[in-house]
């Protein structure tokens, strides 16, 4: 069970849509670069590198994510 699936409202209970995707990545795959997770997700949706950027300092920011 994804960390999505455990509650009905899963991680966009806690944080928006997209931050909760790149949590999920990198849940699966981690340790990630910022490039890795953009050529992961990039292929699902359309999305820019810079916004991965932004994605990922705002969980940096929110203490969910720290920089290795």
């Amino acid at each position: 069970m994804s960390p999505r699936e455990s509650h009905p409202r899963g991680l966009a209970r806690f944080v928006g849509p997209l931050e909760a995707r790149v949590l999920e990545r990198l849940w699966q795959n981690h340790p990630a670069t910022a490039k890795e997770v953009w050529l992961d997700l990039k292929g699902k949706h359309p999305l820019a590198y810079t916004t991965i950027l932004t994605i990922l300092m705002r969980l940096k920011a929110k203490g969910l994510l720290t920089a290795g």
